[in-house]
């Protein structure tokens, strides 16, 4: 994945792509150094990837942004993380029938997680503080943040964020 992240960077930059040094942010939380990749020395391009087993996801935008993508999870994770997200969306887990709330649960996290990778926090942010929808369509109520999912075949979910500001919670 970041051999290919390099090569389509320096074909964006017009580089080399052994010349795309993609750095970390300093975390909008700590400052420590695991914010969001940038890449250095380039003003306002911005970056994220992600992979889950054979499948990979690379994002770059003009603004703050997050991507995620994961296999749907075991019952024993969908056990495990659904009463840690937000009241609304751990509601809409427990409320859905066996065969569907795997892919519910696949579908409200990477929603969540893509928003947090955006913001350049991860999981430092309590997953239950705010809410990215459970349903079909994500929320539009994100102040500065835009959500979509992104259809993959099989057994997978993802989702990308656009941003422009921290979220709320």
């Amino acid at each position: 994945m970041h051999i290919t992240l390099r090569q389509l960077l320096g074909a964006c930059l017009g580089i080399e792509p052994h010349r795309v040094r993609p750095v970390q942010e300093p975390c909008q939380l700590c400052r420590g150094p695991h914010g969001r990749p940038v890449v250095d020395g380039v003003d306002g391009m911005h970056l994220s990837i992600s992979h889950s087993r054979d499948i990979g996801l690379i994002e770059l935008a003009t603004r703050w942004l997050g991507v995620d993508v994961e296999a749907v999870p075991s019952p024993e994770t969908v056990a495990e993380i659904a009463p840690l997200l937000h009241p609304e969306e751990e509601k809409a887990v427990a409320s859905a029938a066996a065969a569907e709330e795997r892919q519910l649960l696949a579908r409200v996290w990477v929603r969540k997680e893509a928003c947090l990778k955006g913001v350049g926090i991860g999981l430092a942010w309590p997953l239950s503080a705010d809410s990215v929808g459970a349903g079909l369509e994500p929320a539009d109520d994100l102040p500065g943040w835009a959500i979509e999912d992104v259809p993959l075949p099989g057994e997978y979910a993802a989702a990308v964020t656009y941003g422009w500001e921290l979220l709320s919670g």
